[in-house]
């Protein structure tokens, strides 16, 4: 089948330069092509917005529209434009990129061109046009199926509250700030909690539905159903049920939207008030759960660790290499093609930049100074702070007296990273201390900011920094004690024992 010319339009007010590149354009005998030439910015809108081009070539300096506002007023004229390839005089790097970031394909500079490199332009600019082409086609395509998608959510909805609520168990769901988004009638009937009070509360606020649990620990439980992806059954006691108390059996499993992230807990409660032994298998599944709590944390860090060696070894050896050989390429070729030097230099300032961001990874992963010891790894916490932050920060500790196995020196560092997240996000401090001592029997760590305070009293519903700190120092057996108030900063203190709990 016989291909189409290119349909070209020029938009170029000098003359010579139309003809000159008319005159490349036939030069080159790559292309069959077809050259319609406006003298004008609004002339060459005109013509675009009456159709009939495959691609534009634009000079960014025309009467009455210069820069980068030229090729802004091109892509704005109309909905579907062609390819782009911007023209200048001015061999300018910054420019270049604006030009690319605004909307054109390519960027040519005049003097520097010639027939053949003209063509490859052309045939790169209308590939590239092709590909957004099809990006935007497939974009179209994606947002049809998210509302067949919706369309077939709500009907799924509308079927799990069909069989909820003519469940004879109790069907509960909580959403990720553990608050009820659901219960079914069978809720209302056990507990006598009409679900007008129930929804969007959390367990913890419901003051007249008593328990022998801590409720504190039934949202510990959710949060830890949610992280770990994995269903867990629970035990609670109502003791405040009519007729006495009532003991219920809680399977809770993880709810996943369609992109398999957990958006929620769902709670399916039986009544097992008969049964004889629901005391003990209480304390039983409560041990477990704080078991696999710790473990989570634990198989966490090691993955940590793992994907650190993983993308310093291995990502950082291919990055490395591909940064040698793009300087090879450069150094064996850049001489005698300028062009080629150029692009060598922008992909070796790519690769550097690429490499930096994997060290930033890695550092956030897990920092490689937590290997030579707590007292190194706050040391390089306190560096990056400031390097992040107006604040002055001050470390002060006994490095002789220190001494941590590597699980609760990461537990403390996590304690110490967390504390200077939350005075960067909130504390707008001009100075920080972290002291780390040790007496006779226990470790000291403060860490105190002159900011602007808070009530602790006062708990945020989508803040868990705080809870995450304390659940950490009860892993290191010890506790943790924050005093603060408005405007007069914040102080938290985590005290733990020398020895390890096994």
């Amino acid at each position: 089948m016989e291909r189409s010319p290119v349909r070209i339009l020029l938009i170029e007010d000098n003359r010579g330069d139309a003809r000159l590149l008319e005159q490349m354009l036939h030069d080159a005998h790559a292309l069959d092509w077809e050259l319609d030439w406006a003298e004008c910015l609004e002339d060459g809108i005109a013509r675009l917005q009456a159709g009939g081009a495959d691609l534009v070539m634009l000079d960014l300096n025309l009467p009455g529209s210069s820069g980068i506002e030229t090729v802004l007023r091109v892509r704005a004229c109309c909905a579907q434009l062609p390819a782009l390839i911007v023209l200048s005089g001015l061999n300018d790097e910054d420019v270049a990129i604006q030009a690319v970031q605004a909307g054109a394909e390519d960027y040519l500079v005049k003097g520097e061109v010639d027939g053949r490199l003209l063509a490859r332009a052309i045939r790169y600019a209308l590939e590239r046009s092709q590909s957004k082409a099809a990006l935007r086609q497939a974009h179209d395509e994606l947002e049809a199926r998210v509302v067949e998608r919706t369309a077939e959510l709500r009907a799924r909805e509308q079927e799990f509250r069909t069989l909820a609520e003519n469940a004879p168990d109790m069907v509960i769901r909580y959403d990720t700030d553990c608050r009820r988004i659901y219960v079914n009638p069978a809720f209302e009937r056990e507990t006598g909690i009409p679900a007008s009070e129930a929804l969007y509360m959390e367990p913890a606020k419901m003051a007249h539905l008593q328990s022998d649990m801590q409720l504190e620990d039934y949202k510990i439980i959710l949060r830890n159903v949610m992280a770990s992806g994995a269903g867990t059954e629970v035990f609670v006691r109502n003791l405040n049920g009519a007729g006495g108390p009532r003991d219920y059996a809680f399977h809770l499993v993880p709810e996943r939207n369609a992109g398999d992230t957990v958006v929620g807990v769902l709670a399916i409660g039986r009544n097992i008030t008969a049964l004889k032994e629901s005391e003990r298998r209480l304390s039983e599944s409560q041990q477990q759960l704080r078991q696999l709590a710790a473990r989570s944390e634990a198989v966490r860090e090691e993955e940590r660790k793992y994907l650190t060696r993983e993308i310093h070894d291995e990502l950082g050896q291919y990055l490395s290499a591909l940064r040698l050989g793009v300087s090879v390429l450069e150094m064996q070729f850049g001489s005698a093609n300028p062009a080629l030097a150029e692009r060598t230099r922008a992909l070796t300032g790519l690769v550097d930049s690429t490499i930096q961001v994997v060290r930033n990874i890695v550092g956030r992963l897990r920092p490689g100074a937590l290997d030579m010891g707590i007292v190194s790894a706050l040391e390089w916490l306190v560096e990056k702070f400031r390097e992040n932050n107006e604040a002055s920060c001050q470390l002060h500790v006994d490095e002789s007296r220190i001494q941590l196995d590597e699980q609760r020196a990461t537990e403390l560092f996590r304690i110490v990273q967390e504390s200077l997240t939350n005075v960067r996000r909130h504390a707008q401090a001009t100075h920080v201390d972290i002291v780390l001592v040790a007496d006779a029997e226990s470790f000291l760590l403060e860490v105190r900011d002159n900011g602007s305070g808070f009530d602790p009293r006062q708990k945020k519903r989508q803040s868990f920094g705080l809870v995450g700190i304390r659940e950490r120092a009860l892993k290191l057996g010890g506790s943790a004690e924050i005093e603060s108030a408005p405007g007069r900063g914040t102080r938290l203190r985590v005290r733990f024992p020398l020895i390890s709990a096994a």
